[in-house]
């Protein structure tokens, strides 16, 4: 219950969404850089959401073996949540680029239809920045 409350908190990016649009019209900001450090934290945010979310699908999965950290890092609920942290980035980094090394692939169901949907929201994210940075 309390988590689904504590997600009421995203709301507040809203926020976030009309500073740039402020400061993108304000004449005492270069245009150019406001909009870069906006793509960026669409960026971050997205590889951020990703990863943890993907974190979060392995992590409740019944057999922690059969998952995509878990055949790469048998042990990796022993891991510091930083490790954990940044080898859920780079995995949703690694997917985002489409470089996909193939260390960590999902292992189940429910990691392939993740992985789908979230091979397909990049190829919007990748339109929308690079019409973002051409307009």
């Amino acid at each position: 219950g309390f988590r689904i409350l504590s997600m009421l908190r995203l709301w507040r990016l809203r926020r976030v969404s009309s500073l740039f649009a402020r400061l993108e019209k304000d004449i005492r900001f270069n245009y150019f850089w406001i909009r870069c450090t906006k793509l960026i934290s669409v960026t971050l945010f997205a590889v951020h959401c990703a990863g943890c979310f993907n974190y979060l699908i392995a992590d409740r999965y019944p057999n922690p073996r059969k998952t995509w950290i878990g055949a790469a890092y048998p042990n990796f609920k022993e891991a510091s949540l930083w490790n954990r942290y940044v080898i859920a980035l780079y995995w949703s980094i690694t997917t985002l680029t489409t470089t996909g090394y193939g260390d960590l692939t999902p292992e189940n169901t429910r990691e392939m239809l993740f992985d789908i949907f979230f091979m397909l929201f990049n190829l919007g994210l990748t339109a929308y920045l690079i019409g973002n940075m051409t307009n």
